[in-house]
């Protein structure tokens, strides 16, 4: 049965949702401004596109035709009911804020929910200085040799048990629910709140050995923006950890990944009476037929790119969206959450329309491994690189723009910039979670510099 929010959370939640009807309420330009960013709103998530695409809809025209309409076909009977039900305008516009909103909060309760199952199920342990070996004091590197055929030490040291002497669950949700890059999304409304809903669900239920409902929320993330179909590979590795009998899990998550995404298919089939919706979603997402400017690394490329090159440089680059799925989930088998948090960063990265939504995202889920923040390497840097990159997007894409004193290649390094610095987070989230286990397998070198022979 699940847990009620604490009094903590619910206090975040109210404060967040104030804020952000605040902002809506009181900030018009601002929110207009937001909902036309292309950091923040892409083809694929755009509200602004989405209310096109339910006036084409609603005037009896295929919203799919014209290409700006490129998102999930559900979409349309669901707004169009919100705005009927409720009539103007403006009261339309205001429970579309609310949707939003409660959203965000709802993605932070379900951030919260992941963190106590995830620390229950693997406890943060620590080793004392006092439990270093040959009298070491932390943090003075020693080079050490490991030999890689050699069996952990055994026995190992105790490593108590301390799940909340660093980090509270809601405090995962204060990290998200009011991160910029949450808050702006939202106030542009964009429709990838509903993927991230559906990905930490699909995140949670696997945890807690829901194997149905985890497949169900796969398929939905998978149905609106197809790249979390990675996630599957994790996912289902959750699922049978530690479990003798793994074939019936996999099975049932097969069969009802299988029938969820053949039910929302042909339910957009019904609803747009043909099946260009697969082109027009799917088919932009694979292809990249809107070169609209992005955060991502595709659009520029492809707008250079001779058209006899495009389909190999197409398929480069969307192999590598999807390629370290599996090598991912088998080098963190024993950590397969870990490794559905860093296909979530890779998928971040190479995506074709990504946006701010999608790093708040991760962002969100990094702090679960938080036990490893002491071992990265590069967190200055790439926060200063993030940072840097998204002050000067916007400013470049002035330049360009409007001013007419800048060119494409100024926003593009902006990107590129941006792309570098979630590079180095996959890296170091990487190399710290490595160095985390061999710590813990090996107390011995524990705080000292190891070279393999």
């Amino acid at each position: 049965m699940p847990s009620l929010p604490s009094g903590r959370f619910q206090r975040l939640a109210l404060g967040a949702i104030l804020l952000r009807l605040a902002l809506y309420h009181w900030g018009p330009p601002l929110v207009h401004q937001l909902a036309d960013r292309i950091e923040l709103a892409t083809p694929l998530t755009s509200y602004k596109r989405l209310t096109e695409g339910l006036f084409l809809h609603g005037a009896g025209f295929d919203p799919y035709d014209g290409h700006v309409f490129f998102q999930p076909a559900l979409y349309l009977p669901l707004f169009s009911l919100l705005y009927r039900v409720t009539g103007a305008r403006a009261v339309a516009d205001g429970v579309a804020a609310l949707l939003f909103s409660v959203m965000d909060v709802l993605v932070a309760y379900q951030l919260v929910a992941i963190a106590r199952v995830k620390w229950r199920r693997e406890p943060v342990r620590t080793l004392e200085d006092s439990e270093l070996s040959g009298g070491q004091k932390a943090g003075e590197p020693v080079k050490a040799t490991v030999d890689a055929d050699a069996k952990p030490d055994s026995p190992a040291p105790a490593f108590p048990e301390d799940i909340n002497l660093h980090l509270q669950p809601e405090t995962l949700a204060l990290l998200y629910l009011f991160n910029p890059l949450t808050l702006f999304s939202c106030l542009a409304r964009s429709t990838l709140i509903f993927n991230s809903f559906a990905v930490v669900c699909a995140l949670r239920h696997a945890l807690e050995d829901r194997p149905a409902v985890a497949a169900f929320w796969v398929a939905v993330a998978s149905y609106i923006s197809f790249y979390p179909v990675m996630l599957s590979v994790p996912i289902v590795m959750i699922l049978v950890q530690n479990r003798p009998n793994k074939l019936p899990i996999l099975v049932q998550f097969l069969a009802v990944f299988t029938a969820a995404l053949t039910v929302l298919l042909g339910t957009s089939y019904l609803i747009t009476g043909s099946w260009k919706f697969l082109g027009a979603t799917y088919g932009v997402i694979l292809l990249v037929t809107d070169l609209t400017p992005n955060l991502g690394v595709f659009w520029y490329f492809f707008i250079e790119m001779f058209d006899h090159f495009r389909l190999f440089f197409l398929m480069a680059f969307q192999l590598h969206t999807l390629i370290f799925a599996v090598p991912v989930a088998i080098r963190f088998q024993e950590r397969p959450l870990f490794a559905a948090v860093l296909i979530v960063a890779i998928t971040t990265l190479f995506k074709s329309y990504p946006s701010a939504a999608d790093m708040s995202l991760l962002l969100g889920l990094v702090p679960l491994y938080y036990e490893i923040f002491k071992y990265m390497r590069y967190a200055f840097v790439l926060s200063n690189a993030m940072v840097y990159a998204l002050i000067l997007a916007p400013l470049f894409w002035h330049l360009w723009i409007y001013q007419g004193s800048g060119n494409a290649n100024f926003f593009y390094a902006a990107t590129l910039v941006y792309a570098a610095s979630q590079i180095l987070l996959v890296i170091d989230l990487v190399q710290s979670m490595i160095r985390r286990d061999i710590d813990e397998a090996y107390p011995s070198v524990r705080n000292k510099l190891i070279v393999q022979e």
